[in-house]
């Protein structure tokens, strides 16, 4: 079954099983009170609302899913701005070069790492881990395999999510300085 099959499925299940739980907690509760042929007690008010916080928690839940799920279609357009997209989403296995394109204050999520090359620009950023760890360093004119080239591109201000950027080391020493800040 495919990765993404089962995170689906796995999602379905979870807020089946809340919602499911939270119906049944409210249907006991008003079938309770019912048969008691009076107002709603204290116990049966209380596992009303149990049961409406189950299912306002499950929607929450699936909401919160989608959206962090979420990644924007990109296009052939040349200029991004404030999209979230998959490094991945960028390229083909026979074409993995992206030619000229600007990304401004975009979100870009890996796992992944960018070889920039041409007159590629970083200007500024947020990333996940130390910029050690996320610049990588290639002697220059080294040939790279699975990696995602970005000629002639430039990253203007963008939060980058398990991305590492590889070029020649005197590139790297001038993109790490460039920095505002890095997400512990």
């Amino acid at each position: 079954m495919p990765k993404r099959l089962r995170e689906w499925l796995g999602t379905v299940a979870d807020v089946v099983a809340l919602v499911s739980v939270g119906v049944a907690a409210v249907v006991a509760a008003i079938v309770g009170a019912y048969l008691t042929l009076s107002k709603a007690g204290l116990d049966w008010s209380i596992l009303a609302a149990v049961g409406t916080l189950l299912i306002v928690a499950a929607g929450i839940k699936y909401l919160l899913s989608w959206l962090n799920s979420r990644f924007d279609p990109v296009g052939e357009e040349s200029y991004l701005r404030e999209k979230r997209i998959r490094v991945a989403d960028l390229v083909t296995a026979s074409d993995p070069v992206v030619k000229g394109r600007t990304f401004d204050r975009c979100r870009l999520f890996g796992p992944a790492v960018i070889a920039m090359t041409g007159a590629g620009i970083v200007d500024g950023g947020i990333f996940d881990g130390d910029l050690d760890s996320t610049f990588i360093s290639v002697p220059d004119g080294t040939r790279v395999i699975g990696v995602v080239v970005l000629d002639g591109c430039v990253l203007r201000n963008c939060r980058f999510h398990q991305v590492g950027i590889m070029g020649p080391a005197e590139q790297v020493a001038i993109w790490k300085k460039g920095f505002a800040g890095v997400k512990p």
